[in-house]
């Protein structure tokens, strides 16, 4: 009888997948998250005169709960940094050599960096200031996007 429990039990171990599949809640989280979010990456787009896409990087977010997730807002506003340094000829031109967004959970702090053609929004909720290179400044996301150009 113990033999049949532990291969039960080792056998179940082994289909059980490494990810859950996602919610209900996660998947129309996840809907709500990129509509909202490709709403102002449109908005962007007609500012600057660009084609960038945003996107979350779902694979920071482990445990993603959308009825506790605080990382929306963050991420909507780093990417609307970008139409306000558009206002601005030389800041239009910095953001024009921008091809993506990507927004990831941090539990880091939130900040800023660009790899290559791609701006990365480091979202934390438990730190939503935002640090910037220089320790102690108070950043908004438009002075933290503009020093990242």
């Amino acid at each position: 009888m113990k033999k049949i429990t532990i291969l039960a039990v080792a056998t179940a171990a082994l289909l059980t997948p490494a990810f859950a599949a996602e919610t209900t809640a996660q998947k129309n989280g996840w809907s709500n998250y990129t509509m909202q979010l490709s709403r102002v990456t449109e908005s962007v787009n007609k500012v600057c005169e660009t084609k960038i896409t945003a996107a979350y990087d779902k694979s920071s977010y482990k445990n993603f709960d959308p009825a506790s997730d605080r990382t929306q807002s963050l991420c909507q506003n780093g990417v609307n940094a970008l139409a306000s340094i558009c206002k601005a000829p030389s800041g239009k031109a910095s953001a024009q050599k921008i091809t993506s967004v990507s927004c990831r959970f941090s539990k880091e702090g939130t900040s800023v960096a660009l790899e290559g053609e791609k701006l990365i929004i480091n979202a934390n909720p438990l730190a939503p200031a935002i640090v910037g290179k220089k320790p102690g400044h108070n950043y908004n996301w438009a002075a933290a996007v503009r020093e990242q150009l």
